[in-house]
């Protein structure tokens, strides 16, 4: 007998469809098999499907994948599925998720979905040959780089090599060579690459960035959360920007422009016993509804 899934296609990080970053959501899949997951994400296409189902203990296990392999967590696809559960179940303060990762709980404030806190630590620095290297396959010049900052891999729940570009124009002006970034990472067995600039002033904190992940089958992300984690530790480490600012400024990133489905990415940091704690949140819309028989 067929089953038929509901899936949902929802646009997270913005309040505008055919915006921000699209994930696909298939509720109610505990009798598919990993294979059939996958096959499912690659008939999709999003950067991230993420499948639901309830448990025994009657708490909603996730499990999400990109359109080549099974990944641990997704920030994006993760209040996508938020979404999806309080338009069926209704809205509440708070929702309990189980993941790969382990438990996970999306808190709702302010009209938006937050997941966290989490905690990261800045770790190898890329510099020399590799560094001269990554910028000529990414089309970069080392005039676009802030020269007093690292190009460095920043740990955490998604470890990502972040770049801190001079200005926006850096950010947004420039376009990569994927098939020999996604050979560079494998080659070097680097993380996702994230390259940002920060604007600043005494009432806002904006950032801008692009998230690259070939190696995952993503060569451009829209608007990535996760590596919003990793920018606030590295921009807190580096003391980029100054913490008082830091941690009483509304904090946003704003990605997704050259792919054309722009989003905002809303970063809140606490410090507890000097170790920097981060949520992101976000806002999302479905954008429609539909079954699948399988």
């Amino acid at each position: 007998m067929k089953k038929s899934l509901e899936i949902y296609q929802v646009d997270v990080f913005t309040d505008e469809r055919f915006n921000g970053n699209p994930a696909t959501v298939v509720w109610d899949s505990e009798s598919l098999s990993k294979d059939l997951m996958l096959k499912l994400a690659q008939e999709f296409n999003n950067s991230e499907t993420v499948f639901a189902c309830f448990n025994k203990n009657n708490t909603l296990v996730l499990r999400y994948f990109t359109p080549t392999q099974e990944i641990d967590f997704c920030g994006h696809a993760t209040i996508a599925a938020a979404i999806v559960f309080v338009k069926r179940l209704g809205s509440r303060s708070s929702i309990e998720f189980l993941t790969n990762s382990g438990p996970l709980t999306i808190h709702l404030k302010d009209g938006k979905y937050y997941y966290g806190p989490y905690e990261a630590r800045t770790d190898e620095i890329i510099d020399g040959r590799m560094k001269e290297e990554l910028l000529g396959v990414l089309n970069l010049s080392s005039k676009d780089l802030h020269s007093k900052y690292p190009m460095q891999i920043v740990k955490s729940v998604s470890n990502k090599l972040l770049i801190f570009l001079k200005t926006r124009k850096s950010v947004f002006g420039f376009f990569p060579n994927f098939t020999k970034l996604k050979e560079f990472s494998i080659h070097y067995n680097l993380p996702p690459v994230f390259l940002f600039s920060v604007k600043k002033d005494v009432t806002n904190l904006k950032c801008y960035g692009r998230m690259f992940a070939p190696t995952l089958g993503i060569d451009e992300d829209p608007v990535n959360g996760n590596s919003c984690i990793t920018m606030a530790e590295y921009l807190f480490t580096h003391n980029v920007v100054e913490h008082t600012l830091f941690f009483n400024t509304p904090v946003q990133c704003i990605q997704g422009k050259l792919t054309g489905r722009e989003g905002t990415v809303f970063i809140d940091v606490k410090e507890v016993n000097k170790q920097l704690k981060v949520s992101i949140g976000g806002t999302g819309v479905i954008v429609f509804k539909t079954k699948v028989k399988i």
